[in-house]
This record gives structure tokens, sequence and C-alpha cells, in this order.
């Protein structure tokens, strides 16, 4: 029999050259070309404050993007959020359970479980049941509106504050905007700041000190609390009379819901009057008991550049002035 010839070499091998030069059927590939899957751009200082806070330290197409995960966990959203990894859409997210359980927004707000689904940290009615922060803070629910960057722990319901440690501590027993607050005075009665700081009154959702109580009564004279705002003021002439700063710098008279300088009489009762001879009332810009030779001054220029005249004590620029001599 003769022999059998096949294709020179073997069409074969000439495949397997092919292959390792790099020929293919539409001729030689681009070794230098870039994978368009993945991009790569250039740390920019535009970015600093994007690194520091999101991880975004590469600048690509004009906006600043995750890259190095290192970067993502220096960054503040790593520390509050648990985004220690690299995400997708050149962000951080958090794909690791620990990363979530080490975050500022676990420790504080209950968002400790991780859903993988959407690279973040998030809250469930079963972790804010277990978490310190129900009996902590009454925040015991789930708050469920991303909008209002929900997926936390948030009280919901007064139960949950009455059974908290500050409403035995700080008479925050009540459930508002996701919080417990403070809104009866009964509630502050029985707290502890109540018994060991004199804060039994639930104004603007904490307990206070009456105002009859506060420093600034025995002070200013501002010893009535107010119905609207719920802020301390004088309502009564007996309080200014009474009030260290109308003993000391003469301010005595009511007016308009505090206690001012109101005359001459005022400042020769004061303390200032007998030791500083600060017996002179002014009303003008900083009201108050001055020496009679604060007043010895010139009068302001009548225009610009002119000098000023010598004017009566008690008229032109008043305590404003620097002293002079008549």
């Amino acid at each position: 029999m003769g022999r059998r010839h096949g294709p020179p070499l073997g069409w074969g091998w000439v495949a397997v050259v092919a292959a390792a030069v790099g020929l293919g059927a539409c001729g030689p590939s681009l070794p230098d070309q870039e994978d368009p899957a993945a991009p790569t751009g250039q740390r920019s200082a535009k970015c600093n404050t994007p690194c520091t806070e999101q991880g975004q330290c590469f600048e690509l197409d004009g906006r600043c993007v995750a890259q190095d995960v290192s970067d993502c966990r220096a960054s503040a959203v790593c520390k509050a959020q648990g985004a220690c990894s690299l995400g997708t859409e050149g962000k951080c997210a958090a794909l690791s359970q620990a990363d979530c359980e080490a975050s500022t927004e676990c420790k504080e707000r209950g968002s400790c479980e991780l859903d993988v689904d959407i690279g973040a940290c998030k809250a469930s009615m079963a972790s804010c049941g277990r978490h310190p922060v129900c009996g902590e803070k009454g925040w015991c629910a789930l708050n469920r509106t991303p909008e209002e960057g929900g997926h936390h722990c948030y009280a919901s319901e007064d139960e949950d504050c009455r059974k908290s440690a500050l409403c035995s501590a700080d008479g925050r027993c009540h459930a508002k905007d996701g919080n417990c607050v403070a809104n009866k005075d009964e509630d502050c009665a029985k707290a502890t700041v109540c018994k060991t700081l004199g804060r039994c009154e639930a104004i603007w959702g904490a307990c206070q000190q009456p105002c009859d109580k506060q420093e600034d009564c025995a002070k200013r004279g501002l010893c009535v609390r107010s119905e609207e705002g719920g802020v301390c003021w004088a309502t009564l002439g007996r309080h200014c009379l009474a009030s260290t700063d109308c003993k000391e710098r003469g301010w005595c008279t009511l007016e308009h819901n505090r206690c001012i300088v109101g005359s001459h009489l005022d400042c020769i009762r004061s303390a200032a009057c007998r030791k500083e001879k600060k017996c002179r009332h002014w009303d003008g810009e900083v009201p108050g008991c001055y020496h009679p030779d604060q007043f010895k001054c010139n009068c302001p220029p009548k225009e610009a550049g002119g000098s000023g005249e010598p004017c009566a004590p008690g008229t032109g620029w008043g305590p404003m002035c620097s002293k002079t001599e008549e």
C-alpha cells in the first residue's frame, strides 16, 4: 500500500502557532486596548473630600469613584455605615457582617445586619428588640422610611419609652418623632433628674428646673415661664428689685419682660455707684450706669474729616466715646 500524505506539518499545528502569536479570524489582537468593563481612573485632588467621606479617590470621566479597597476602609462611610468594601458603580459598599457590627450606625441606631443584595447595613424588627438602644432609649421598633434615612431602630410607642432608661433617669417617657421625650410633669417628678438636679417640669420635651429655681431668676429677675415657648422671663417688678443685677449694677426696672436700668435712682442705689461712682444713668446704645467722667467727650465731627467740637456733659457720644478733658 502507498503511504498516505496529509497537509504539510498538519493544520492543527498551524492553529496552535496562530493562537500563540495572536492571530485570529480577523487578524491580530490589540494588546494595548483597555478592558471597557474595568476602566481605570486617576487619583485627583478634586476628589479629596469624596475620598475622605466616601472612599471615592479616583477621577474617572469627570466624577469621583472608588477603586481601592484601602480607600474604602479609611473613609468616614466605612466607620459610620460599614461600607468598607468595593461595591459597584464606583462606590464603597457593606459586604461584611463584621464591618456592619463595627459601624457607628450599628452601635447607635441598631443597623447591624448585612443586606448583601444592596451592599448596606440595616436593622430589623428582631435586631431592634434585642439591641441595647431598645432598653436605653426606647428605640425598639423598625423605621421603614428610607427617604428619611430609615431602616434603623426608633421609638414608636410610649410603652417602649416607659420601659427605657431615659424614662426613669430623665423623665422621657413619651414617643415623639422617633425619640422619647418628656411631656408630663409627673414623669419628670419621678425621674432621677428631678430628685438630684431639681429638673421637675416638662418643657420642650425635656425635664427642666422651674424658672424661680434657676440661676437667672436670682441674677436677672427671669422668674416666670412664658406660655408661648417656655422661656423664662421677667413679669414682676419685685423680681427685678430682688435680683443680683439690681443690687450690683442698677438693673432694677421692669420693661418688656426684662429688667433694665430705668433711671438715675436705679444707679444711685447700686453697689456700682457706692464703690465705683457709676451713678449716672444712660439709655443710649449701651445702656447702664456710668461714672460722670465718662460723659466728658467731644461731639462727633459734623462732616467727614472735620474736627470735633466741645459739648456739654451728657450729650454727644456719651459713654460710647473715649474720655477726654473738656
